[in-house]
């Protein structure tokens, strides 16, 4: 049963959406691309064996993005619940959907974590590691792009989100589909990935953190919220 208030509820979702931002930014924009070298297996062990350390701190980071998105899942379920208790509950199971396949998108890493440092001798299985790591939570990523699409429509539809707030939510949630579906549905995608991926980091970034700083400098202050 949920004891806590609609304030309570929105501060809760968006100081953890800005400590996911934060850590995402760590483990993966810095961490993560620091360690693995597409294609390049033996790059990739000489960095694991040069930044073992920056190596365990990333993974943990990833395991705070996962229980901070289930704490969003809960936060935002009963936040948005009293406007559309059916739509809230399926833009959640979409969001749990997406944090059970980063946890499984993390296993291969734990793999590593666990036989560290022997593993790094034998540099096919790293490299697949970070392989699998990667082709799973691109998967999650598509499912989190259909949570933020119905989590947009849900917030424009029903609630006092400003109109332009849902509407970079909804662009972020198409970014993210069109970066981790294209790979699936277009076999010329990987010629234009990075130039792709660099005209849909911004509105994937600026989706949540809007919608961040609304739930905490406004989210359940209204009376229809209360």
């Amino acid at each position: 049963m949920n004891t806590a208030t609609p304030r309570q509820l929105a501060l809760c979702a968006g100081w953890s959406l800005l400590l996911m931002a934060a850590l995402a930014g760590f483990a993966y924009g810095f961490g993560f691309n620091q360690i693995y070298i597409a294609h390049d297996e033996l790059a990739t062990v000489q960095q694991l064996t040069a930044h073992e350390s920056l190596f365990r701190w990333l993974f943990l980071a990833f395991i705070g993005i996962l229980v901070l998105d289930i704490l969003v899942s809960w936060a935002l379920y009963y936040f948005l619940k009293p406007w559309h208790a059916a739509l809230s509950l399926l833009t959640a199971c979409f969001r749990i959907m997406y944090t059970a396949l980063l946890g499984v998108a993390l296993a291969p890493l734990a793999f590593l974590l666990s036989s560290l440092p022997a593993v790094a001798a034998k540099g096919t299985i790293v490299l697949y590691c970070f392989q699998a790591f990667t082709a799973i939570w691109s998967m999650a990523l598509l499912v989190f792009g259909i949570h933020l699409g119905l989590l947009a429509y849900l917030l424009f539809r029903y609630t006092p989100l400003p109109k332009t707030g849902a509407a970079l939510l909804l662009l972020a949630g198409l970014a993210y589909i069109a970066a981790h579906g294209l790979p699936i549905i277009w076999p010329g995608y990987a010629a234009y990935r990075l130039t792709l991926e660099a005209l849909l980091s911004l509105p994937m970034a600026l989706g949540e953190l809007a919608l961040a700083l609304w739930l905490i400098v406004k989210g359940g202050k209204s009376k229809k919220a209360i």
